[in-house]
């Protein structure tokens, strides 16, 4: 290898060098920019399997009417004569479900009994009478969990837990059902989601169902083989009106939607006629905000890594390019040709010999100038 190509050497180390770390660096840009979408995507929302809470009051007594109030809290205690709650849930029904139902029948009525069965969403852990005043037994659905029902909504409904017992009926013909307990575990709402649909609680039989309730024959249950409640005649009470509360909707949130409508926007609490089938969209501006700037990221560095790519592939390609030209230099430099060497050799020597003869004529070509002119000289004077 010639001189000039060890000097050039390095720069094709370095083009190459070079063109190594933008492909290094193009890759790691093109990470970022799958974890920056990852980031800024609203899966737990979009994702979210949203739990559908489902419940269904029966009553041992025909003709019965109901109003209700559910209301969610952050936690409560129960102590005899004494429930203690914990602020309200402000952002979705978890924690604790405190569920109050005023039953009307018909006037010297003694005792009451109830049954609410819950689906899984809407089950309760730790169920417990408020105040510690009368008992609530927790069962499970006995045999396969069927129920025979006049009406549908009943007759398929999936029951997990079943919240029973008796209470007394007052002189106007009223009764109060008041429990409270956990929230399931499995019912949680992602917290960083763009929007969150939720389902508060839905009471069945529906409103058609409860229309038709005023005949004695209308949705009526039979729990076969079921413990503590399966040999009682069992009947759906007319729901009339109720309230759910949840609580206040905190600052970067707002409610979306609902159905139906709240109170107030700034409010997680509807007045109902009819039974309770509450739903409703979480906005969440903090997290819209977020999901902005991941995206904005990944624009950056998508952005980089295409630039970072078409350096390598320029450099890629140079590198190429050089690599091919120096061989061919290289090529051409190694292969001189004979008659190259044969015209370049005999020119020196040529030149040497025409010298060397004209320096050994000088004094032949000086002699004979001066003989010439000594016979001259002595012809002129024979002449005289």
């Amino acid at each position: 290898m010639s001189e000039p190509q060890q000097g050039r050497e390095p720069g094709v180390r370095l083009k190459l060098a070079v063109a190594l770390i933008c492909l290094v660096a193009a890759l790691a840009s093109g990470g970022l920019t799958v974890l920056f979408l990852h980031r800024s995507e609203d899966s737990p929302s979009a994702n979210f399997a949203v739990p559908s809470p489902q419940m269904v009051l029966l009553t041992d007594q025909p003709n019965a009417s109901a109003t209700y109030s559910v209301a969610y809290y952050q936690g409560s205690l129960t102590s005899p004569g004494e429930t203690q709650y914990l602020p309200a849930d402000s952002v979705a029904p978890v924690d604790t479900r405190r569920m109050t139902f005023r039953i009307h029948v018909a006037l010297r009525t003694q005792h009451l009994r109830f049954a609410i069965l819950l689906n899984d969403d809407a089950s309760m852990t730790e169920p417990t009478a408020v105040q510690g005043l009368g008992f609530i037994d927790s069962t499970v659905p006995g045999g396969l969990g069927e129920i025979q029902s006049s009406c549908s909504s009943i007759q398929s409904f999936k029951t997990a837990q079943v919240l029973s017992g008796v209470t007394d009926v007052d002189s106007t013909g009223g009764a109060t059902v008041d429990v409270v307990g956990g929230v399931p575990a499995s019912v949680r709402y992602p917290s960083n989601g763009d929007r969150t649909p939720v389902n508060v609680l839905q009471m069945l039989p529906s409103a058609a169902d409860t229309a038709a309730s005023t005949r004695p024959e209308a949705c009526t249950a039979n729990l076969a083989a079921w413990e503590q409640v399966g040999s009682i005649g069992w009947r759906a009470p007319t729901l009339r009106s109720g309230q759910v509360a949840i609580g206040s909707v905190p600052a970067g949130q707002y409610i979306e939607s609902s159905n139906p409508p709240t109170v107030n926007a700034q409010s997680l609490l509807w007045n109902l006629q009819g039974p309770a089938d509450v739903s409703y969209t979480l906005f969440n501006s903090n997290s819209q905000s977020s999901h902005a700037l991941w995206l904005f990221w990944a624009g950056i560095t998508a952005a980089l890594g295409a630039t970072l790519f078409v350096e390598f592939v320029k450099g890629s390609a140079e590198t190429v390019w050089l690599v091919r030209r120096r061989g061919g230099k290289r090529a051409r430099a190694e292969q001189p040709t004979k008659q190259q060497t044969v015209q370049s050799a005999p020119a020196p020597t040529k030149r040497r010999m025409n010298t060397e003869e004209r320096a050994r004529q000088w004094p032949v070509f000086v002699a004979g100038v001066l003989s010439g002119i000594l016979l001259g000289k002595r012809r002129y004077r024979r002449d005289d």
